[in-house]
This record gives C-alpha cells, structure tokens and sequence, in this order.
C-alpha cells in the first residue's frame, strides 16, 4: 500500500508567509512601517531608528519593548475585555431566556476569536485615519454622515472648497431646496491631547 506523499515545498511555503505575517505585524504594532495600501508596506523614522540601531538583530522581544506597541497591546486589551463583558451580558440573557443551565464552549471561544480580530480591526483603522491627509479626513467623515442618513431622503451633501470656506468643511441640506442645513466643521484632534489651537483628534 503506497503512503501518502506530501509536499514539502507548499508546507515550507506556508510556515514562510506565517513567519512573515507575525514579522509584519509586531512591526505594524511598534509603528516600524505602515500600510500605505493593500499588502503595501512603507518603513517609518521609528522603523529606521530601529534598523540603524539593532540591524538584522532586531527581534520580536526588542520590538514588543517599544512603547506604541505597549500602547497598542493596552488599548486591545482594552476593548477585548470590554467585549468579552458585552458577549458574558449578552449570553446570560439568552441562558436566562431559554433556561440553559451551560454555555457552549466552542461558540463562546469563536466568538472571542471574533471578538479580538475585530478589536485589532477597529485599531488599525483608528490609526490609519489618524495617518491620512485632512482633507480626505474631512470628506471621508462628510460622506459617513451621509451615509448615516443626516442627509434625509431627498437632500444632498457637499464639501465646500479649501479656501475661503470661513472654516465651513461641509454643508448637508436636509430639503432639495437647502431651507434646512446643517453646516459642518470637521476636527481631528490627537490622541489623548485636549482641545488646544494646533491640535487634533478624531471625531
């Protein structure tokens, strides 16, 4: 009876893009590099800092040391302990509906699972919004609240121009004859930073 054979070459392959991937991403935590597109990466002043000073001596245990990666680990612990408190409120009131006496095990882990790559999701995006240009910050918080219905039925909205704007980002008319509008100033501010001349946070 002939064995299975397997393919060495696709196994190693695999282990590379895992190995790779981890790489990436404790980079990504310790903002060495960041995604500038799609499977795009781009090293930053702390990366080079990194480099120039450990080299190919650089290791995950050097990088977990940095502190926007501390920052990055408290924050998702931060939001994995607010969802597991959401998922236990939300599971114990469907035992108490259903009178189940035990919990599945396996959903509850799925669901934790779940849980943190959205946490890491949200995250990310946090900090990709805070890398981008403002001006497409402003229409990309414009065409959100679009989206989410400030607008009306039949209104419409659009971003005034980059001079002359009086400070005005944007203008929503909630009627097709513009008699209700509602004028937008959109600020970004810096995390964790108050509200001062020259700052920015995210709305």
């Amino acid at each position: 009876m002939r064995g299975i054979e397997y393919d060495n070459s696709e196994k190693s392959q695999s282990i590379l893009y895992n190995r790779i991937g981890f790489a990436l991403a404790d980079l990504y935590k310790a903002k060495a590099i960041i995604r500038t597109k799609r499977a795009v990466y781009k090293i930053t002043d702390d990366g080079l800092s990194l480099l120039n000073e450990y080299g190919d001596q650089l290791t995950t245990d050097i990088l977990q040391e940095q502190t926007e990666y501390v920052a990055y680990m408290k924050e998702l612990e931060s939001r994995n302990i607010k969802s597991d408190k959401d998922s236990e409120d939300i599971l114990q009131g469907n035992l108490n509906m259903n009178n189940l006496e035990e919990q599945e095990d396996p959903q509850e882990t799925v669901e934790r699972l779940i849980n943190k790559r959205n946490n890491e999701v949200e995250i990310e995006l946090l900090n990709k919004l805070r890398e981008t240009d403002p001006i497409f910050f402003e229409k990309l918080v414009i065409k959100l609240l679009n989206t989410m219905g400030y607008s009306g039925n039949n209104g419409n909205v659009h971003v005034t121009t980059q001079s002359n704007d009086g400070g005005i980002d944007g203008i929503i008319n909630q009627d097709p004859l513009g008699t209700s509008r509602v004028y937008l100033q959109v600020k970004r501010y810096a995390e964790k930073c108050s509200r001062t001349p020259g700052h920015s946070r995210l709305l």
